[in-house]
């Protein structure tokens, strides 16, 4: 991962308003120090630069990073695609689907790994092109995903249609662009590999698992074994339809 500036600190978003420094280890070597008083503001991941002002502080200048969020359907056994890759057992329904629109609101970034964007590509592009369809979800979806840049995550496919951008080949370093870049936040929509991949790299910030009333026995499995144990704080949980239950976690510092 390149390294950030000379007098740069990064620092993670907290719950409490005064939190003890501490030091710790960031990918590519980076180190990161968490100030003693820091004020939680949208839950993302901000940068100081030592020696310059800021609006409400002083001695830092304050840089807010863009988050990853990963939204991912999975089972009560815990897998995201059945044995033969089977999605037909979803269980959808307008609040679950007005949900997921709202998400739609804080991104302006779509990223997929390898196969789930060749099911997005196979799909979305012409999903409201019938004019009597009466799939809302469709409807308002479909424009959205023509219209929202687009990121590939794959170390196999040279380019992607629909001016998708394909990285993988650094994957550390080009996400962390990404994530420096202006703009809203990005969403990670399924794809265990690409989730497992970012959750080592310390590069996922925001997991929304919605958890469906059926036991598939096997199949993909919503985590793949990561090389560390890692924290996370729920956040937030809704049931939506009497039928689905959403999970939000944040990892912990």
């Amino acid at each position: 991962m390149r390294e950030l500036p000379a007098g740069i600190k990064v620092c993670y978003p907290v719950f409490r308003d005064r939190i003890p420094t501490r030091a710790a280890s960031w990918p590519g070597g980076i180190s990161r120090d968490l100030p003693q008083e820091m004020s939680r503001r949208r839950g993302r991941l901000r940068l100081f630069r030592e020696g310059a002002p800021r609006r409400g502080a002083t001695g830092a200048e304050e840089l807010v990073m863009r988050k990853i969020i990963y939204w991912v359907h999975a089972s009560i056994d815990g897998f995201i695609a059945g044995p033969n890759g089977e999605f037909d057992w979803p269980a959808v329904g307008p609040e679950l689907f007005a949900y997921s629109n709202g998400i739609n609101e804080h991104v302006d970034t779509l990223m997929y790994g390898r196969v789930v964007w060749d099911f997005m590509a196979a799909y979305w592009p012409t999903a409201d092109a019938d004019p009597e369809t009466t799939d809302e979800h469709a409807r308002s979806f479909a424009p959205y995903w023509r219209r929202t840049p687009k990121v590939v995550v794959s170390r196999t496919l040279e380019k992607a249609a629909w001016d998708a951008r394909v990285i993988g080949a650094n994957l550390a370093e080009e996400v962390a662009e990404l994530k420096r870049g202006p703009g809203k936040d990005i969403l990670l929509t399924g794809g265990a590999e690409v989730a497992a991949s970012l959750t080592d790299l310390g590069l996922l910030d925001d997991y929304r698992i919605v958890i469906h009333p059926v036991v598939l026995g096997g199949g993909r499995r919503l985590f793949l074994e990561p090389k560390d144990r890692v924290g996370m704080t729920l956040v937030e949980s809704r049931t939506f339809d009497s039928q689905t239950v959403m999970l939000r976690y944040e990892r912990r510092p």
